[in-house]
Order: C-alpha cells, then structure tokens, then sequence
C-alpha cells in the first residue's frame, strides 16, 4: 500500500522526489503520480484528520472496489435472473465469453 501521508510529509518539506522514493520504498513513478494527483485536487499542506487511508481514497477513488478484488454483488438482479426458466446459480457465475 502506498504511504501517502509520508509522500506528503517529505515532499512539502522540500524533499525531491528521487529521494522521497528512495526513502519510503515506492517507485518514482508512484510518487510522481500521487503528487500530481495531489496537485490537480488542489492539496497543499496535511491537517492531523488526514489519515494515509483518506489520503488514498482522496486521491484513488477509482481503485477502491477493484483494489479489494471484487465489485458488490447486485442481489436483486441475481434474484430476477433466477425466475428465469433454466437459470441456475452455477449459470450465473460462468463468466461469459
């Protein structure tokens, strides 16, 4: 998992950007990315509330069901493909091809 908030602390005390992936284990392509994403959302300094998992959410909103592996299940579609004649749960979890 990235470490934003530590991204975030050496970069807005003047670190570079080489350094900070150095320091914290992550590519310099991923802290690249999360200070651009930080930029374009307009942060530039960290309050005490601003916790690495908000932080990550902030920034990634986008990977946070695909990053768990799994989309939420829609039951009530489930259950209406299951009225149909012939459908069986089994057919329902065969991917399509």
């Amino acid at each position: 998992m990235v470490n934003c908030r530590k991204i975030f602390e050496l970069y807005f005390d003047g670190v570079s950007q080489r350094t900070i992936s150095s320091s914290t284990g992550h590519s310099r392509n991923t802290v690249s990315e999360v200070i651009k994403r930080a930029k374009k959302l307009g942060l530039e300094s960290l309050s005490d509330t601003m916790i690495n998992s908000w932080l990550l959410a902030f920034l990634f909103p986008e990977k946070q069901a695909i990053e768990k592996g799994y989309l939420p299940v829609d039951w009530e579609k489930v259950h209406k493909e299951l009225q149909k004649k012939n459908v069986t749960l089994a057919l329902l979890h065969h991917p399509l091809c």
